[in-house]
């Protein structure tokens, strides 16, 4: 919900998950003779320049169609994967399944502890994790990575390999 508030989502739509929740980013208007340059700046969402970076539009964001929940998600490389694998392999990639891994059974999760408590545990830390919207407060569980490695980059990408630091804590 912190990051649907960032994002500036309608609460109500996000509580309630419907299905036809599409992405407010989504620009239907967009042609193969738009310049991606103009497209990120008309889209003209007052969030746009205060987006924490993790949260912040892409082209991907802006031309494919894709739930709003997946906006929610501050792991770029996860986001975009999964918006672009649940347009054009949806008979292969089920969203809805997908979601449920993720919001249900706790497939990621985010870490909030203080700077001092982050300090304790694990050395070489950017700052604490105060913020959903911290990619680096990201773990997957282990199940998750491998069950959705093409969207992961599996055990030896930069989630399988956080979520590792966070389970040896």
């Amino acid at each position: 919900m912190h990051n649907a508030i960032c994002l500036g989502f309608d609460l109500n739509e996000v509580a309630a998950c419907s299905f036809s929740y599409i992405s407010p980013f989504y620009q239907p208007n967009a042609t193969p003779q738009t310049d991606p340059k103009d497209l990120l700046t008309s889209a003209n969402l007052p969030t746009t320049n205060t987006m924490p970076a993790n949260l912040r539009l892409t082209l991907i964001k802006l031309v494919i169609p894709h739930h709003a929940s997946l906006d929610l998600i501050p792991l770029p490389l996860l986001r975009e994967r999964a918006i672009m694998l649940s347009a054009a392999m949806h008979f292969a990639y089920d969203l809805t399944e997908f979601k449920t891994d993720i919001f249900v059974r706790g497939g990621l999760m985010v870490w909030s502890l203080s700077a001092t408590e982050l300090n304790n545990i694990v050395t070489n830390t950017k700052g604490s994790c105060l913020q959903p919207w911290d990619s680096e407060c990201w773990e997957a569980a282990p199940w998750f990575v491998e069950k959705w490695s093409i969207v992961v980059d599996g055990r030896q990408g930069e989630l399988g390999r956080r979520s590792l630091r966070w389970t040896s804590v």
